[in-house]
């Protein structure tokens, strides 16, 4: 079978995310424990003696579906150049869970990879949360737990509410142990409050 341009960048790319995700130290076997094709046979591409084959693609776009598109097109996103945060733009598809959420996050705040991400992550927990339950996360294996879920948003906030939820209500946040909170949550009621009867009122009797 004759390879194409397009064969073999789309086998690069798919390099590429095999070595980011998978750590070194029994790559292979744990690729076909995930997959279900066969170690011998992740080997040969990894090391250029075939192509990705269409079973390859399809694991890893079902598996990672984040990374479908820039796998199969080697596109970003279109708004990408403008996106602030250190990631791919996310996409969003039916059946996502908090687990590929929580994995977006983790990439946009650690840089490390493979092994390297594992052992930082459990670093972060101060022992507490191993490598070998984050490498489970990561690898989409197992949907995080709760205590992995509060790490990663207490070192990025800002994303709490999108991994939970999955959307962003309009309504902030609020601590109801926190007497701050509570006020800013006020002032955000008394606004709304406020602008719903400037509304009312512009409306013709």
């Amino acid at each position: 079978m004759t390879k194409t341009l397009k064969d073999v960048e789309l086998s690069n790319r798919l390099r590429t995310l095999v070595e980011r995700t998978f750590p070194t130290r029994g790559r292979f076997g744990v690729l076909e424990g995930v997959s279900g094709i066969s170690a011998n046979r992740w080997k040969n591409f990894y090391y250029r003696k075939q192509e990705a084959a269409p079973d390859m693609v399809e694991f890893w776009c079902k598996k990672y579906p984040m990374e479908q598109a820039w796998l199969l097109a080697g596109v970003e996103a279109p708004n990408q150049a403008e996106f602030p945060f250190d990631a791919p733009v996310p996409r969003d598809w039916e059946g996502q869970t908090i687990g590929d959420r929580l994995n977006w996050v983790i990439k946009e705040w650690a840089s490390p990879s493979g092994e390297q991400l594992f052992a930082y992550l459990e670093s972060k927990s101060n022992g507490r949360i191993p490598a070998a339950e984050w490498s489970r996360v990561v690898l989409r294996l197992a949907e995080p737990t709760l205590e992995m879920v509060q790490l990663v948003c207490k070192f990025r906030p800002r994303f709490t509410e999108w991994v939970l939820l999955g959307c962003i209500t309009t309504e902030p946040p609020v601590d109801p142990t926190d007497q701050s909170s509570i006020e800013n949550w006020k002032k955000w009621q008394d606004q709304q409050m406020a602008r719903f009867i400037a509304i009312a009122n512009k409306r013709p009797s």
